[in-house]
């Protein structure tokens, strides 16, 4: 590697993908759906090939405590990543700051800095602690070997720069950073229940949940109180795996000791710990039904009393007060369940916000403005969703002040434009379901309901049907009718095996045609786009097998050995026939010739397993590899030569699709607009279409600038150079405002003052266009 993995891992947010020859888009996919990313070649970049836009991922479903803010930030944990948003004070807008994705495996927590706004700490199962610095866009300290899982951590107020984690029964670690001690507390050795929750109050006083629904104190000193068992009898007739858990705690800051704990069976208890002696409970509440559970809870500043909770089945946010035991009101805010909250009170009042423009991503408000009740000072409720969404709701408005509807939560297996449509593409993954995306908005405008069998791959059934086939895990083949969201067909769900990858030609009827055996799992498969009777797959075994529909018995009329581990993917040319691909977990690619017996090219430089493969369709001597190393490879395959190599994606690459052919600069409406406008005269369409092109690409550079974390790596421009050129674009289409913002932000003294010029050679360019 030619970077530290600490350095490729910082990633560019929003990403689209161009493809490589710079005349249509491609798109990997990933682990932790980090990136749907879009990519092109740069002309002026040595390095070729460069992202430019990205579906950022859903918040993880597996832990709670992945959501903390602080001073104009917030931030949520997907399953390998941390997603950093800030606001804009000038106009009011949330953008994506950074992406942290230094972690191998799943994110358990993160938590602010008390004090250091640009600090962040986050926990794995890797097992690892990070530490980063947000303002200076660095990792300034790791553990690499805490002494337990850190399950759950946050920063202790009563020691500098001093990191508390845990896991199971305990004992509570702590780690002072960069380089402290590593002690566990001895007067917090072992309890009898797993830890469930743990919250520290300002005053040094740290609470801990517990599985059995128990709750735990301990002092400053590490003294610990007597425990207090919430329920002492389990509830009947629940559903719920364990009713006495406790999923949410939360001390009252305005207060010198109430702490608030809530149980999945919906009931709230508050204590009183404000004295050494016995805690007492203060007094209970009860959702409005008994099938409500509660996924999160947290306390409104500067509201005496009040407080939030989130439903775990519905996302149903409840405002409550302790002077009552039935909640003030209920917001009906999203389709799915709750799976955290937090509040968050130091962002500025958008209406504020000078000249403020309505965010992209700002929904209107679905609730009613006017109540009875009083309502809670102007907050902002930062809610993660079990369907992925994330938002920033404002109670005072009722209305979204940031809203990313929906995403995925786990891995994306697969991804594939609709050939007839290439501005929509079909995603699917480990969360089991299909989403479907507008490239030209980034936003989903389909998703399947979840299941509860991951899906593998997808194919699109050929132009002028609205129907995906999908491989399961558990549920064989489906055809999924897109339009009315709901499966069409099943096909072989009495098979009790994984579909890894499977290629739709004609067919959505459901009938099985031929039956071709193999003998080790099959992971990948492949039709010859130039014969519609013949396909390629890749076998456990390691061997390349090519079949003709119709055979007899199902023999292969090819076998290509030559891997020395098993197959993966298997991709023919689409430019040149007879001419197919193969990747393996011996971590090369084979180009292989239909006619010889062996590869006729290995390419060699991946460090870990490949996975994914495209062909280019436009060179026919252009291929894009993925692979688990979480690079991106451009081969010539004439030579074997490796063109470039990406590593901004940041984790494992399993899908990659090109964006079809044409020798358009852009595809989409946004071309054919472009294209007819300039053929008939530099006219007023032709302008405001060119005005939308530069528009975009300055977006993707001052984006891009602003978003990277750890450098910009090898050859490419310095942040001050790509916003000045973005500052340039901006102006050229008359955003005089953004061109204004941009030189402020570089330290210019007046923007005025350098306005004149670049506004005279703007003209003259103009001039000289037209003459």
């Amino acid at each position: 590697m030619s970077q530290s993995r600490h350095l490729r891992r910082h990633i560019p947010p929003d990403s689209g993908t161009y493809p490589w020859t710079g005349m249509c888009r491609w798109y990997a996919g990933s682990h932790d759906s980090l990136p749907v990313a879009v990519w092109k070649r740069s002309p002026n970049m040595n390095v070729g090939v460069r992202q430019v836009g990205l579906i950022p991922a859903g918040c993880q479903t597996w832990h709670v405590n992945v959501a903390s803010f602080s001073g104009h930030r917030f931030a949520y944990a997907a399953t390998l990543a941390v997603y950093i948003y800030e606001m804009d004070e000038s106009n009011g807008e949330f953008k994506l700051l950074a992406i942290m994705a230094e972690h191998k495996r799943t994110v358990t927590a993160i938590d602010w800095h008390p004090t250091r706004e640009d600090w962040i700490a986050s926990g794995g199962l890797d097992p690892l602690l990070c530490v980063w610095d947000i303002g200076q866009r660095t990792l300034i300290a790791t553990l690499r070997e805490p002494l337990c899982l850190p399950l759950l951590l946050a920063w202790r107020p009563d020691a500098l720069d001093t990191i508390a984690y845990v896991s199971g029964r305990g004992p509570l670690h702590s780690w002072s950073v960069p380089e402290g001690p590593r002690e566990p507390w001895r007067e917090a050795a072992q309890f009898q229940s797993a830890i469930t929750q743990m919250t520290w109050h300002s005053s040094g006083k740290l609470a801990l949940g517990h599985q059995d629904g128990s709750l735990s104190v301990l002092l400053s000193g590490g003294f610990c109180q007597k425990h207090v068992r919430l329920l002492h009898d389990e509830p009947q007739d629940s559903e719920d795996a364990d009713p006495r858990s406790v999923v949410a705690l939360r001390w009252d800051e305005q207060s010198s000791g109430y702490l608030l704990a809530g149980l999945p069976s919906g009931q709230l208890f508050l204590l009183d710990w404000t004295t050494s002696g016995e805690p007492q409970v203060l007094a209970t509440y009860a959702c409005p039904s008994r099938a409500t559970t509660i996924a999160g809870l947290a306390w409104v500043p500067d509201a005496a009393g009040m407080f939030l909770t989130g439903d775990k089945m519905c996302g149903t946010l409840r405002v409550w007060n302790v002077s009552r035991n039935t909640p003030l009101e209920n917001l009906q805010l999203h389709g799915s369940g709750f799976r955290t909250l937090c509040v968050c009170t130091s962002f500025p009042d958008r209406d504020r916000a000078s000249a403020a423009v309505p965010s992209a991503e700002c929904a209107p408000s679905q609730q009613p403005a006017g109540s009875g009740v009083r309502l809670p000072p102007h907050v902002r409720v930062l809610c993660l969703f079990s369907d992925g969404a994330v938002g920033l709701y404002n109670i005072r408005r009722r209305s979204w002040d940031f809203l990313r509807e929906m995403a995925h939560t786990e891995t994306i297996f697969d991804c594939q434009f609709k050939p007839d449509n290439c501005n929509l593409l079909a995603t699917a993954g480990f969360d089991g379901t299909l989403k479907i995306w507008n490239m030209e908005t980034m936003k989903a405008v389909m998703s399947s309901p979840p299941r509860n069998s991951t899906i593998y791959c997808l194919s699109w059934a050929p132009s002028g049907q609205d129907c995906v086939a999908l491989g399961t895990a558990k549920n064989g083949l489906l055809i999924w009718d897109t339009v009315k969201n709901v499966p069409k067909k099943a096909i072989l769900d009495i098979l009790k095996q994984a579909t890894f990858l499977l290629s739709m030609i004609h067919r959505t009827d459901g009938k099985l045609v031929q039956t071709f055996h193999h003998p080790k799992t099959v992971y990948g498969c492949d039709w010859n786009p130039n014969n519609e009777s013949i396909f390629a797959t890749a076998c456990g075994d390691s061997v390349i097998r090519i079949y003709y529909l119709g055979m007899d018995g199902g023999v292969p009329l090819k076998t290509l050995e030559g891997h020395a581990e098993k197959a993966f993917r298997v991709k023919w040319s689409p430019l040149r026939d007879g001419v197919l691909c193969s990747t393996s977990d011996d971590c090369t690619i084979h180009v292989w010739n239909y006619t010889c017996d062996s590869a006729v090219r290995v390419l060699r430089g991946h460090t870990d397993l490949t996975r994914s493969v495209v062909w280019s369709t436009e060179l026919s001597h252009l291929l894009l590899s993925g692979s688990w190393d979480a690079t991106i490879r451009l081969w010539d395959t004439r030579d074997g030569v490796c063109i470039c190599a990406l590593f901004d994606h940041g984790a494992d690459i399993y899908g990659e699709q090109p964006l079809g052919r044409g020798k358009e600069l852009l595809c989409g409406s946004a071309a054919r607009q472009l294209k007819n406008c300039y053929k008939s005269s530099l006219d007023e369409a032709a302008l405001r279409a060119w005005s939308s092109f530069f528009c975009s690409k300055a977006h993707e550079l001052e984006l891009v600038t602003a978003t990277r974390f750890g450098g910009t790596g090898v050859g490419g421009p310095s942040r001050e150079q790509s916003l000045r050129q973005a500052a340039q674009l901006y102006l050229s289409t008359g955003n005089l405002r953004k061109y204004c913002e941009i030189l402020t932000e570089l330290g210019a003294a007046s923007a005025s003052t350098l306005f004149p010029a670049s506004l005279y050679d703007m003209l003259k360019q103009f001039d000289q266009k037209k003459n």
